[in-house]
């Protein structure tokens, strides 16, 4: 992969091929978790096919479990990767917007790491080199996007690593919570999830969601202006109440994401994965709530564990 070469060359050369033959030999011998062959999922040619999707690309996530660079105490996002030629069909969209992001970080970013420097160098490589190709809104969209795509599956591999899965096993956790692993990379311990991108209007830029390959063309197909139908998996048309869906095929409500949705309200208070929970003022409000974890600073409960830095 790309980027792998580029973030190489910040090590000593001396420095890298010592560490990295030697972590490359201990986890050729090594296989803790189980001797299935980590998972592979590609097109026949080894290149990425949008399939219908007008842009595709790969969301790179760090084990930790790697050298240099690559090693930390917790996973962490790599970058949102659209696979441009040569490393698939899908085409380079630039920004609506070439405005600078706001200062600092990304959140995703922004962790202890002994080198700030590098990691701002890095936030502004990943933008250079991929977000310029992503058809966001803008840089703070792109990396808003990323952090918000990475949030969920950083979560499964951190808790593979406390259970003390190799590569392998952070891999089939992946696979095993629904998440579309595509490839894995041995060298450098990363796994790369399946993306690809949609406008949720003509006029909107591209929205970027998790999804294997082979449904690019059903996730990420071009959308028909409001008023067409809910599909599940899929965000269905803009609203701001319950009415504007109710004659929508397959819309049973106005989610909280502002787009009509065929997934029912909950008759009691509950907390589901990409929807708000109920309102709160204090962690104390969700408490004995189904799914609740804690107060989230949007105002809703929310079932996602606070990040600590």
């Amino acid at each position: 992969y790309r980027e792998i070469v580029t973030r190489r060359q910040m090590v000593t050369l001396a420095a890298a091929v010592a560490l990295g033959a030697c972590a490359l030999l201990g986890r050729r011998a090594m296989s803790p978790t189980s001797n299935r062959p980590l998972p592979r999922v590609r097109t026949s040619s080894g290149k990425m096919s949008c399939s219908g999707a007008e842009l595709c690309g790969v969301l790179t996530l760090e084990a930790g479990t790697g050298t240099g660079y690559y090693k930390h105490p917790d996973p962490t996002v790599h970058g949102l990767w659209p696979q441009v030629p040569p490393y698939g069909d899908s085409p380079c969209l630039p920004p609506a917007s070439r405005d600078p992001r706001k200062p600092g970080i990304p959140k995703c970013y922004d962790y202890p790491v002994a080198n700030p420097d590098h990691q701002r160098w890095f936030v502004d490589h990943e933008w250079e080199k991929h977000g310029t190709c992503a058809g966001t809104a803008s840089e703070d969209d792109f990396f808003d996007q990323v952090c918000e795509l990475s949030a969920s599956p950083l979560q499964v591999m951190d808790r593979a690593r406390d259970a003390r899965k190799d590569l392998q096993g952070i891999a089939s956790a992946l696979i095993d919570a629904g998440f579309p692993v595509y490839s894995v990379d041995h060298g450098e311990d990363q796994v790369m999830l399946a993306a690809c991108a949609y406008k949720p209007k003509p006029t909107d830029s591209f929205k970027w969601v998790l999804a294997h390959e082979r449904d690019f063309a059903t996730a990420c197909s071009p959308r028909p202006g409001p008023g067409t139908s809910c599909i599940r998996g899929v965000r269905g048309p803009a609203c701001s109440s319950d009415s504007e869906c109710a004659h929508v095929s397959g819309c049973v409500r106005c989610a909280h994401s502002g787009h009509c949705t065929d997934v029912p309200i909950h008759e009691e208070p509950t907390c589901v994965p990409n929807e708000h929970g109920p309102p709160c003022t204090t962690n104390h409000d969700c408490r004995g709530i189904p799914g609740c974890l804690r107060c989230a600073q949007s105002g809703f409960c929310t079932g996602v564990p606070v990040t600590v830095g």
